[in-house]
């Protein structure tokens, strides 16, 4: 390949990421992350490891917007979800916990959880 080739491969690359993020941004339904997920999937095979974090956050964000959560932290493996009037609470009136030696992938599974249980559509 010449400079030129390696130079315009590049650009169409991040012009790729550039589209991905903005589609990505779109989203208001975990459905909608879900259905792109299968067509990145089906387009160029199964995602990287950083992809399928960057998809399950983006679940997560659009998940927590359907449900009216304004933010999300976790302190001391307590996942608070931040609601139009505070902290949404969990049995117990306790801020529902993660399991604190889980792989990044097992805490945004748990996180997404959380939400579903938590909050109501």
């Amino acid at each position: 390949n010449s400079a030129l080739e390696k130079e315009i491969l590049a650009l169409a690359e991040q012009d790729l990421r550039v589209e991905c993020s903005r589609r990505l941004a779109l989203f208001t339904r975990p459905e909608e992350v879900d259905a792109f997920a299968a067509e990145l999937t089906d387009r160029f095979g199964e995602p990287p490891e950083p992809v399928r974090h960057l998809l399950a956050l983006n679940r997560i964000r659009a998940l927590a917007a359907s449900r009216r959560i304004q933010s999300i932290s976790v302190r001391d493996n307590r996942v608070l979800l931040h609601g139009p009037r505070g902290i949404i609470r969990g049995t117990g009136n306790r801020a529902p916990m993660i399991q604190p030696n889980g792989s990044a992938a097992d805490r945004l599974t748990q996180i997404y959880a959380c939400i579903i249980a938590h909050t109501t559509a």
